[in-house]
């Protein structure tokens, strides 16, 4: 019987969103062990988040600085992608190469609001249309207690009906 190793040619992920075991499987087609469970290799909801984001937006904290670093790993991402397929089509590289997938350091705020509160609390129209489009959004600590009054993961959010009441913007 083979002994089990942490790398294997099969391999749970985790959801990108809640960061618990997702219902997707990997299979590496090409029979090698290299795959490492419990990663997170997209940014696709798990069955429970998917449900969640069909009845609002999910809204995760994140420390404070923390939009800054993401958007410069961004351009670097996007710097070295365009270096080595600059020759492909916009379209080809969005088939082929993998997505950035931004890794903020979170601070255990997570709730869901529903679409009506995030239309009171989000001012900027690009903004809202991105957050409604994409059912989830980055918040830095300093806005998350703005908002909601505690410190992010505190558990002093609240209700879902008294988030809905909140006149604070973003």
């Amino acid at each position: 019987m083979p002994q089990h190793s942490e790398k294997s040619f099969v391999a749970t992920t985790t959801c990108w969103y809640c960061t618990e075991t997702s219902d997707e499987l990997l299979l590496d087609t090409r029979m090698r062990d290299i795959l490492t469970s419990g990663l997170c290799y997209n940014m696709n909801p798990c069955g429970k988040c998917k449900d969640l984001m069909d009845q609002g937006v999910i809204f995760i904290s994140m420390r404070d600085g923390e939009g800054e670093l993401m958007e410069e790993e961004q351009k670097e991402y996007d710097r070295k992608v365009l270096t080595r397929y600059g020759a492909q089509t916009e379209n080809w590289r969005r088939k082929n190469v993998r997505p950035f997938i931004p890794n903020p350091c979170r601070t255990g705020g997570w709730v869901v609001l529903k679409d009506e509160a995030v239309k009171r609390i989000v001012k900027t129209a690009s903004l809202l249309e991105w957050i409604l489009r994409h059912r989830f959004a980055l918040i830095e600590d300093a806005a998350w207690k703005q908002l909601f009054g505690c410190a992010p993961g505190s558990g002093e959010e609240g209700h879902e009906e008294e988030k809905e009441e909140t006149d604070g913007a973003v």
